[in-house]
């Protein structure tokens, strides 16, 4: 691992930040999702991981949805956004604190 590498890792978790695998968010993606809801909520998104794997889940169905986050860190809010919109995936993703 690279020096900036490490120094980022130290600050994520400084932070508290810490980031879902993709094969966990798949799963709890498809088993929150199964048959349920247009409307999904991350209440602290980081770079949207759990966001983007429940569009996946959904287009997967034909259905589609409403997707919100909220992050703190606003680098990460500006990663996320980069990372759903790169993909086409439409997403309102705010630099805030949710239970403010």
């Amino acid at each position: 691992m690279s020096k900036e590498a490490k120094e980022q890792a130290t600050a994520r978790h400084a932070r508290g930040a810490y980031f879902t695998p993709e094969p966990l968010a798949a799963f709890m993606a498809h088993w929150a999702l199964e048959g349920h809801g247009t409307r999904i909520l991350e209440p602290s998104c980081g770079e949207a991981q759990f966001l983007e794997t429940a569009h996946k889940e959904l287009a997967g169905t034909g259905a589609s949805a409403q997707l919100v986050g909220y992050e703190l860190h606003e680098p990460t809010v500006k990663q996320a956004r980069v990372r759903l919109g790169a993909q086409g995936i439409n997403a309102q993703i705010a630099q805030a604190n949710f239970l403010s």
